[in-house]
Protein backbone atom coordinates (compact mmCIF):
# COMPACT_ATOMS: atom_id res chain seq x y z
CA UNK A 1 0.00 0.00 0.00
CA UNK A 2 0.86 3.49 -1.34
CA UNK A 3 0.85 5.55 2.10
CA UNK A 4 1.27 9.17 1.16
CA UNK A 5 2.51 11.45 3.75
CA UNK A 6 -0.09 14.04 4.50
CA UNK A 7 1.81 17.77 4.73
CA UNK A 8 0.50 19.52 7.71
CA UNK A 9 -0.55 23.31 6.93
CA UNK A 10 2.18 25.69 8.12
CA UNK A 11 0.88 28.22 11.09
CA UNK A 12 1.04 30.85 8.57
CA UNK A 13 -1.70 29.24 5.98
CA UNK A 14 -3.73 28.98 9.00
CA UNK A 15 -3.79 32.19 10.24
CA UNK A 16 -4.36 33.56 6.52
CA UNK A 17 -7.11 31.52 5.93
CA UNK A 18 -8.96 32.67 8.94
CA UNK A 19 -8.07 35.71 8.00
CA UNK A 20 -9.67 35.48 4.89
CA UNK A 21 -12.70 34.19 6.50
CA UNK A 22 -13.42 36.56 8.69
CA UNK A 23 -13.11 39.50 5.96
CA UNK A 24 -15.80 37.73 3.74
CA UNK A 25 -18.07 36.94 6.62
CA UNK A 26 -17.74 40.44 8.31
CA UNK A 27 -19.92 42.12 6.41
CA UNK A 28 -22.82 39.39 6.50
CA UNK A 29 -22.67 39.02 9.56
CA UNK A 30 -23.45 42.47 10.63
CA UNK A 31 -26.75 42.32 8.34
CA UNK A 32 -29.02 40.06 10.02
CA UNK A 33 -27.73 41.31 13.40
CA UNK A 34 -28.59 44.67 12.86
CA UNK A 35 -31.11 46.20 15.23
CA UNK A 36 -32.66 49.30 13.25
CA UNK A 37 -33.74 49.27 9.37
CA UNK A 38 -34.27 52.09 6.69
CA UNK A 39 -37.46 52.29 4.69
CA UNK A 40 -37.13 53.62 1.29
CA UNK A 41 -38.49 57.20 2.30
CA UNK A 42 -35.59 57.56 4.30
CA UNK A 43 -33.24 56.52 1.89
CA UNK A 44 -34.17 58.94 -0.31
CA UNK A 45 -34.30 61.78 2.46
CA UNK A 46 -30.86 60.62 3.53
CA UNK A 47 -29.50 60.61 -0.63
CA UNK A 48 -30.79 63.81 -1.22
CA UNK A 49 -29.17 65.10 1.56
CA UNK A 50 -26.05 63.94 0.86
CA UNK A 51 -26.22 64.96 -2.61
CA UNK A 52 -27.23 68.29 -1.91
CA UNK A 53 -24.08 68.35 0.19
CA UNK A 54 -22.17 67.56 -2.47
CA UNK A 55 -23.32 69.91 -4.77
CA UNK A 56 -22.55 72.80 -2.01
CA UNK A 57 -19.59 71.52 -1.89
CA UNK A 58 -18.63 71.83 -5.65
CA UNK A 59 -20.75 75.32 -5.67
CA UNK A 60 -20.21 77.11 -2.79
CA UNK A 61 -21.89 80.19 -3.82
CA UNK A 62 -25.94 79.82 -3.86
CA UNK A 63 -28.18 81.93 -6.38
CA UNK A 64 -28.38 84.97 -4.04
CA UNK A 65 -24.47 85.55 -3.76
CA UNK A 66 -24.49 85.06 -7.94
CA UNK A 67 -23.03 88.64 -9.23
CA UNK A 68 -23.62 90.47 -12.58
CA UNK A 69 -20.68 90.41 -14.76
CA UNK A 70 -20.62 93.87 -16.46
CA UNK A 71 -18.27 95.23 -19.28
CA UNK A 72 -16.48 98.31 -19.20
CA UNK A 73 -14.59 100.17 -22.38
CA UNK A 74 -12.44 102.74 -23.37
CA UNK A 75 -11.71 103.42 -26.93
CA UNK A 76 -9.26 105.56 -29.11
CA UNK A 77 -8.18 106.58 -32.55
CA UNK A 78 -4.38 105.04 -33.41
CA UNK A 79 -3.10 106.80 -36.85
CA UNK A 80 -0.50 104.56 -39.23
CA UNK A 81 2.78 103.09 -37.54
CA UNK A 82 1.27 104.29 -34.04
CA UNK A 83 0.53 102.49 -30.62
CA UNK A 84 -2.07 103.32 -28.34
CA UNK A 85 -2.17 101.41 -24.52
CA UNK A 86 -5.57 101.12 -22.86
CA UNK A 87 -6.65 100.06 -19.79
CA UNK A 88 -10.08 99.99 -19.12
CA UNK A 89 -10.60 99.46 -15.40
CA UNK A 90 -13.81 97.95 -13.07
CA UNK A 91 -15.11 100.41 -10.17
CA UNK A 92 -13.86 99.89 -6.88
CA UNK A 93 -16.62 97.39 -5.68
CA UNK A 94 -15.70 95.39 -8.77
CA UNK A 95 -13.25 92.57 -9.66
CA UNK A 96 -11.69 92.36 -13.28
CA UNK A 97 -11.87 88.61 -14.26
CA UNK A 98 -10.77 89.03 -18.38
CA UNK A 99 -10.62 91.63 -20.74
CA UNK A 100 -9.82 91.81 -24.91
CA UNK A 101 -9.53 94.37 -27.60
CA UNK A 102 -10.57 95.08 -31.23
CA UNK A 103 -10.09 96.74 -33.97
CA UNK A 104 -13.31 98.51 -34.30
CA UNK A 105 -13.36 99.97 -38.21
CA UNK A 106 -10.94 97.35 -39.44
CA UNK A 107 -11.75 93.28 -41.15
CA UNK A 108 -10.44 90.52 -39.26
CA UNK A 109 -7.86 89.70 -41.84
CA UNK A 110 -6.31 92.97 -42.10
CA UNK A 111 -2.62 92.96 -42.17
CA UNK A 112 -0.44 94.83 -40.07
CA UNK A 113 -3.17 95.61 -37.36
CA UNK A 114 -1.59 93.74 -33.84
CA UNK A 115 -3.14 93.46 -30.49
CA UNK A 116 0.26 93.08 -28.69
CA UNK A 117 -0.28 92.39 -25.14
CA UNK A 118 -3.56 91.19 -23.60
CA UNK A 119 -3.43 91.39 -19.28
CA UNK A 120 -4.92 91.81 -15.58
CA UNK A 121 -3.45 95.16 -14.52
CA UNK A 122 -4.34 96.57 -11.19
CA UNK A 123 -8.27 96.22 -11.25
CA UNK A 124 -8.72 96.66 -15.30
CA UNK A 125 -7.03 95.07 -17.99
CA UNK A 126 -3.98 96.45 -20.45
CA UNK A 127 -4.17 96.24 -24.24
CA UNK A 128 -1.37 97.10 -26.60
CA UNK A 129 -2.27 98.33 -30.12
CA UNK A 130 -0.20 98.30 -33.50
CA UNK A 131 -1.19 99.97 -36.76
CA UNK A 132 1.33 99.37 -39.05
CA UNK A 133 -1.72 99.34 -42.01
CA UNK A 134 -0.83 102.61 -43.67
CA UNK A 135 -4.46 103.98 -43.22
CA UNK A 136 -4.77 106.53 -40.35
CA UNK A 137 -7.67 107.11 -37.80
CA UNK A 138 -7.74 103.27 -37.09
CA UNK A 139 -10.11 103.15 -34.08
CA UNK A 140 -9.72 100.48 -30.94
CA UNK A 141 -11.59 99.40 -28.46
CA UNK A 142 -10.52 97.78 -24.88
CA UNK A 143 -12.76 96.11 -23.06
CA UNK A 144 -12.59 94.67 -18.88
CA UNK A 145 -15.39 92.08 -17.67
CA UNK A 146 -15.92 93.15 -14.27
CA UNK A 147 -17.71 90.57 -11.49
CA UNK A 148 -20.03 92.79 -8.89
CA UNK A 149 -20.25 93.07 -5.45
Amino acid sequence: MDRRARAKPSPAIVVAVMALVAALAGTAIAGPTATTSVSKKQTKKIAKKQANKAVDNLIPIGALDLSEIVTEEESTTINNNQQATLTPTCNEDQTALSGGGKFNDAPLNLNNLDIQAMHKDQNGWKTIFSNRSGTNNRTVTAYVYCLTG
